[in-house]
Parts: C-alpha cells; sequence; structure tokens
C-alpha cells in the first residue's frame, strides 16, 4: 500500500469511528499492518497518577488497562518520560539497553500470557501541544524495524496524537455527563460526590452554602466526607454498603435527610469509575 493511501485511511477511520475501543483496535491494528509489525499497542497518559494505561494490545488476547509508571525502568515509561523515540533490535539485549541509558530497563506486563514474546520494538511518543499524551510501541519486525519505519511513525504521531486526544476528552466528556445525570434524576438539593475512599471528588454550590463556605472545591477535594461533614462518621458503613452492592440506602437524622445514590461508569481507558453521591435534604415545616 502507497503511504499515501494508507494515511487516507488512517484518517478515515479516525473520523468516522467514534467508539473508542474499536476506534483504538482499528487505528493501531492499521498501522501495525503498514509496518509489518507482529504486533502493537497505545498506552495513554494519566497525568493525575503519572501512569502509562494500556490502550489496546493487538493479538488474540485483549488486555485492558494495564498500568506503567512514567520513568526509565520500562521503555514505554522511558519514552513518555524523555519524549524520544527508542529503536531497540532486542528489548533483552541489557547491552543495547546500557547503550541508550544505564537506567533503562526492559519491563514486560503481558509476561504472564503464554505465547507473546517481544524482541525489537519501535516506542514512539504522542504528543500534542509539548504535553505527552502517550505512548505508541510496534512490536516484532523480522529482522527489525529500519529508519524509514522511524520516518513513518513520525509522520502519523500528529494523527495518532489528534485521535488520543479526542478520545481523552470524550471519555472524560461521559463521566461528567454521567454524573450529571445520575445527579439531575434523583435530586435539585445539595449534592457532594466521593470516590471509593470517601474522598470528596466534587460538589454543587447547594453543598457549599450548606457548609457555610468553609471550604472551597480546591481545598475540598480529596478531604475524606467526614471530615468535611461529622455528621456522617457513624454511617460510613452505609455509604460503603451503597457502593459495594450498587443499592440507594438514605441515612434520616434529626434536621436532615440524607439520599446515597451510587454512580457507577465503565470507562475503556481508565476501566471502572466508582462514586458515590450524598444528596441532602431538608425536610419543610
Amino acid at each position: 500500500m502507497e503511504f499515501e493511501d494508507f494515511i487516507y485511511n488512517l484518517s478515515k477511520t479516525i473520523l468516522k469511528d467514534f467508539d473508542v475501543k474499536t476506534l483504538f483496535v482499528n487505528v493501531v491494528d492499521q498501522i501495525r499492518e503498514y509496518l509489518k509489525a507482529e504486533r502493537s499497542s497505545l498506552f495513554f497518559y494519566d497525568k493525575d497518577k503519572d501512569v502509562l494505561r494500556s490502550v489496546v494490545l493487538t493479538v488474540e488476547h485483549d488486555i485492558d488497562r494495564i498500568e506503567i509508571p512514567v520513568d526509565k525502568e520500562s521503555i514505554a515509561g522511558y519514552t513518555a518520560f524523555t519524549k524520544k523515540i527508542l529503536n531497540i533490535k532486542d528489548v533483552r539485549n541489557e547491552k543495547e539497553l546500557i547503550k541508550i541509558d544505564p537506567d533503562l530497563k526492559y519491563h514486560n506486563p503481558w509476561l504472564s500470557i503464554e505465547g507473546i514474546e517481544t524482541r525489537s520494538m519501535l516506542s514512539v511518543p504522542i504528543i500534542k501541544d509539548g504535553d505527552i499524551l502517550g505512548v505508541f510501541q510496534a512490536i516484532n519486525k523480522n529482522p527489525y524495524f529500519n529508519e524509514d519505519d522511524e520516518k513513518v511513525l513520525r509522520k502519523i504521531s500528529p494523527i495518532i496524537s489528534i485521535a488520543l486526544d479526542n478520545v481523552i476528552k470524550h471519555s472524560r466528556m461521559k463521566i461528567a455527563q454521567n454524573i450529571e445525570k445520575t445527579i439531575l434524576e434523583n435530586i435539585s438539593e445539595a449534592v457532594v460526590l466521593i470516590d471509593n475512599e470517601n474522598k470528596i471528588v466534587t460538589f454543587n454550590s447547594q453543598f457549599g452554602e450548606m457548609t457555610g463556605y468553609r471550604f472551597s472545591r480546591d481545598d475540598a477535594k480529596n478531604k475524606k466526607i467526614d471530615e468535611i461533614l461529622p455528621i456522617v462518621k457513624t454511617h460510613i458503613d452505609k455509604i460503603n454498603f451503597v457502593r459495594d452492592y450498587n443499592i440507594p440506602e438514605e441515612i434520616a437524622l434529626d434536621l436532615i435527610r440524607i439520599r446515597i445514590v451510587p454512580i457507577k461508569w465503565e470507562c475503556f481507558l481508565e476501566g471502572e469509575r466508582n462514586y458515590v453521591g450524598l444528596i441532602f435534604h431538608f425536610p419543610h415545616g
């Protein structure tokens, strides 16, 4: 296939297919086929945790959400850390790795899968506006990847960056929409969203008013809910029950009723996100 035809088909796939998983299976596999690589994978960068997450591994096995720290302890991590292309003939050859950087290590996140062996690797940072979005890796080519393969990935990496950026934004937008929908369907009162450690993720303006504006969203974020509202401390078990069993519950106090609502959302990029919404209702009269 001519390079121009390859670019056209790749761009067409990105533009027409907005399903996250299907999009990256197709895009990554098209690149793999063009390079004549045995396998390929795409990682996206989770800035909050400073890790790379596996997005797609185009082999018969489907592996989701492998985490790799952004450091020199792996080839993918090193690629993101330095924002440099790595073309390695044999990832198991320590001398070759040391020649690149004495601290560079090869970490195989798929060691537990029988039949998967990595030899040569072309690892490319996916960058947009100077920021790292992820890492693309082409794996195993006979005899190994050459400079022409590097040139191809340099040329198409901006296309991958646009696709990855759109998918990340789309996924986070769907999280926000799901949370908003769940909240709006249940309440029009003060609400606070907490994570699986009962730490505050966000809250609405009514909740801020209810607590006397003692905390900004930034100040309250990552604080335990019972630090902000000691009245719920004796009801943490009920909150955990709602999260674990996905069943709404209620806390009835003298002057307030608290509705506890489970919020679950499956994100292909980041896995299942589990939240709990606390909805505060002050009875009239």
